[in-house]
């Protein structure tokens, strides 16, 4: 999730091209224009955790999804989008959801 707070300046940035640099700035820093509304991990392989993030754009009032993977302990230094060049994160909207649930039977 976020750890710091920075000056960058994101006037330009379209969230759906990226570099993994930019993506990464997103995902671990707060700014005027991007903020990260969820951060959860979603999956797990033997080294690394597997991210779902959405991220909220300031400027349109717009909210994306990004995936991404990081190093599951400290000594695993993978970062989000470390080995990506180009990055996508995809729109979306939030939706009321029905859900169900089991439960004992009294």
């Amino acid at each position: 999730m976020c750890t710091e707070t920075d000056t960058t300046n994101y006037e330009d940035w379209n969230p759906l091209d990226l570099t993994g640099e930019q993506a990464q700035a997103i995902v671990y820093k707060d700014s005027y224009r991007f903020k990260v509304i969820e951060d959860n991990i979603t999956d797990t392989s033997r080294w690394s955790e597997i991210h779902t993030a959405i991220i909220e754009d300031k400027k349109t009032n717009k909210f994306y999804r990004a995936y991404y993977s990081q190093g599951a302990t400290e000594n695993q230094e993978e970062k989000a989008y470390e080995y990506d060049s180009n990055v996508s994160f995809e729109e979306v909207k939030k939706v009321p959801m029905e859900s169900y649930k089991w439960v004992k039977v009294k």
